[in-house]
């Protein structure tokens, strides 16, 4: 739902008269207050950078994650992130997410198994070995450690655009950077920045690759076919009624890391949640 200063904001939108003619014309794109609310899409960015030293509990990809004592690790599946909500909460101004408590990410080498886990309880974490000898082919993801930190971001999702990254980028410098920036500024940054990239790493949006719109990951039935750029089709409603939701990607190597799970976080605590690696 936009904020009453988001939606002001997008009643009195600014366009680069050329660009919104090109973009009409290959694409038949309106840009109105109406698409542009319709499409508008809150997420949060996820920021890594590569670490030599962690911090017990902090959320972070890759290395050696912080398990409660108990905690029994997935059988032959490999640690790929931890999340810790506390850091989340400050960028989650929707306050979709639990303010406290960390989800795991796991899975095997394929992605074909996979664990998702939210532990709600941090106050006796232990940073634990790997219970297995890790493959030499996933070297950097249990050698190499980089910290996660979140801020808060938008973009406009436009189905006829959605799928190409080219026209993703066409349709963002279509609007005026000045207009881009006041929308950025209710969320605290000093301005936009646009987030191109199919595998950048975020919570909630929807994702950029077209394979995943039919796929188990969703909770979709074998019957079910979704095409991004057909209007008539409500992802977001889609998703409900599949009981499962787009939540995260991380951005991985030379692709994306997609996540999708229940927002019923008690359940988390069982594993109800897929993780899917798609290349580029």
């Amino acid at each position: 739902m936009l904020s009453e200063q988001i939606d002001t904001i997008l009643r009195s939108f600014q366009i680069n008269d050329d660009k919104v003619a090109q973009l009409k014309e290959e694409y038949q794109l309106e840009i109105d207050y109406e698409s542009l609310s319709r499409n508008f899409e809150f997420i949060i960015q996820i920021n890594k950078e590569k670490i030599t030293e962690t911090k017990l509990g902090t959320s972070r990809f890759g290395g050696e994650p912080d398990l409660p004592k108990k905690f029994n690790w997935p059988k032959k599946q490999y640690f790929y992130a931890q999340i810790n909500f506390q850091e989340v909460a400050l960028a989650d101004l929707e306050e979709a997410l639990p303010k406290t408590g960390i989800l795991y990410l796991f899975a095997d080498e394929t992605c074909e198994n996979s664990s998702v886990l939210y532990v709600e309880n941090t106050s006796e974490l232990v940073q634990t070995a790997y219970p297995f000898k890790p493959k030499k082919a996933l070297h950097s993801l249990t050698n190499e450690v980089y910290q996660l930190t979140f801020k808060p971001n938008f973009y406009f999702a436009f189905p006829e655009v959605l799928s190409s990254y080219h026209s993703f980028r066409e349709l963002h410098e279509a609007l005026a950077v000045s207009f881009l920036d006041k929308v950025a500024k209710t969320m605290g940054q000093e301005e936009f920045e646009f987030i191109g990239s199919h595998s950048k790493s975020r919570f909630f949006g929807r994702p950029f690759e077209e394979e995943l719109l039919n796929d188990e990951m969703f909770g979709f039935d074998e019957d079910f076919e979704f095409d991004i750029e057909d209007e008539d089709v409500d992802f977001e409603e889609a998703m409900n009624e599949s009981h499962s939701y787009f939540m995260l990607q991380l951005e991985h190597e030379d692709g994306g890391l997609y996540v999708s799970f229940s927002d019923n976080f008690k359940e988390m605590q069982k594993n109800n949640g897929i993780v899917q690696y798609i290349g580029t």
